[in-house]
């Protein structure tokens, strides 16, 4: 007869591998997965001539259905799918900004759960020139207002829609408390990540950016390589650590736009695919325009494992130039893509 623990035995093995099974899969399911291109569209939106003409500040929303026009004649809010626009803020907005010698400025910005929109505005004081700054947040769900005097910000923290990033750190709406922006953080054997269309790299253990998009020297002149570089406020073109991600473009192909996926793990190069030619590739009306393509590749940038997403001729191949405001959605469903005389590419991502 066969003794208990040599029964158990083959039992707790076959225990031992199912854990350990499951556990693989559990891990494998917290990596985020490859984006793919699900559908795309081609947007009817567009700026008017006077919107162009002054140079208006685009914002795509979080989660990718429409954007926001911000410039000195208003605040429009555009349907991306129907091109149909409504105004964004009501009176209070205007009235509050007059009351208290302000000047909204074109930059907006989105918190990433897509409750409030960020104005930057220039304070002034019974003179032409600004003497300092002011920050309106509107919310997007009741339309109300608040105004933060002396405060100049650009954009919200990918975790907390409360902080906002500053002069002198991360700050906080609620209390008003900073977090100091770190100095040369080695960023590398960080796990958890957020990002920024602002190409910056954010740690969410610490709260705060930690690196950004530049590049890198290289032997060979006519390649660019690009690195995740730490952030250093006070010399920022001197970085501690620097990262290759895996992306590098041999002349005469050209970069047109990189952007950090909102979770921080993949990068989107959009590059001109260029002809060899005596001149640059450039979109430059003084020279030919020898672009043929614009490629979109991703990259995990921690791997340097690379997938083409698509090429802009298979969408249309008359006009194949990527030009202007791109940006990825906070939700990471939508990539935004401008172009060169032609309306602007919608992809949706899974």
């Amino acid at each position: 007869m066969r003794s208990i623990s040599s029964v158990s035995r083959p039992i707790m093995k076959g225990c031992y591998f199912i854990l350990l099974l499951v556990a693989s899969i559990f891990l494998i399911g917290c990596v985020p997965h490859f984006p793919q291109l699900d559908s795309y569209y081609i947007s009817p939106f567009k700026l008017t001539q006077r919107e162009n003409l002054m140079r208006a500040f685009l914002a795509l929303s979080p989660n990718g259905k429409s954007m926001v026009v911000s410039w000195s004649g208003g605040l429009d809010l555009a349907d991306l799918q129907t091109g149909k626009r409504i105004a964004v803020g009501d009176k209070t907005l205007w009235d509050l900004e007059s009351a208290n010698d302000d000047i909204l400025t074109e930059i907006a910005t989105w918190s990433f759960d897509g409750r409030y929109l960020g104005i930057q505005a220039k304070h002034y004081e019974r003179s032409r020139d600004p003497v300092g700054y002011a920050f309106y947040i509107l919310n997007m769900q009741n339309n109300s207002v608040k105004r933060y005097a002396d405060l100049w910000a650009t954009q919200f923290s990918p975790f907390n829609s409360y902080q906002v990033t500053s002069d002198k750190g991360i700050y906080n709406l609620k209390d008003g408390t900073i977090i100091l922006y770190p100095v040369d953080f080695d960023f590398g054997q960080e796990t958890e990540f957020g990002a920024t269309n602002y190409g910056r790299l954010w740690s969410r253990k610490l709260g705060v950016p930690v690196a950004e998009l530049g590049g890198l020297p290289h032997s060979d002149k006519g390649v660019l390589e690009m690195a995740l570089q730490s952030l250093n406020m006070a010399n920022p073109a001197d970085p501690k650590f620097s990262y290759p991600i895996g992306v590098a473009v041999k002349h005469p192909n050209q970069l047109a736009k990189i952007l950090l996926d909102p979770t921080g793990e993949f990068i989107l190069s959009i590059e001109w695919q260029c002809s060899e030619s005596q001149t640059l590739c450039s979109t430059n009306p003084l020279f030919p325009n020898n672009i043929h393509d614009t490629v979109l590749t991703v990259t995990r940038w921690r791997t340097k494992e690379q997938k083409e997403l698509i090429r802009l001729s298979k969408i249309d191949p008359e006009h194949v130039v990527a030009k202007g405001y791109m940006a990825w959605s906070a939700d990471g469903s939508t990539i935004y893509v401008s172009r060169l005389d032609a309306g602007p590419i919608v992809l949706k991502v899974k």
